[in-house]
């Protein structure tokens, strides 16, 4: 059985960091995100997918 501690883990350094983008079509954006997207990534805006690879 492997054991670790927890503060080890939590003091590990990191050179990656995997996630799954979010998949939000723009359709169920509520206001606030709606509009921000709109001002600041138009031409990604159709789904939040987008705008986080753009981002990235």
């Amino acid at each position: 059985m492997m054991t670790f501690s927890i503060s080890k883990i939590l003091n590990s350094k990191f050179d990656i960091l995997l996630t799954n983008p979010p998949y939000v079509n723009g359709g169920y954006f509520n206001e606030t995100t709606k509009n921000f997207v709109t001002k600041n990534y138009k031409d990604f805006g159709a789904d939040l997918f987008s705008v986080f690879m753009f981002v990235l």
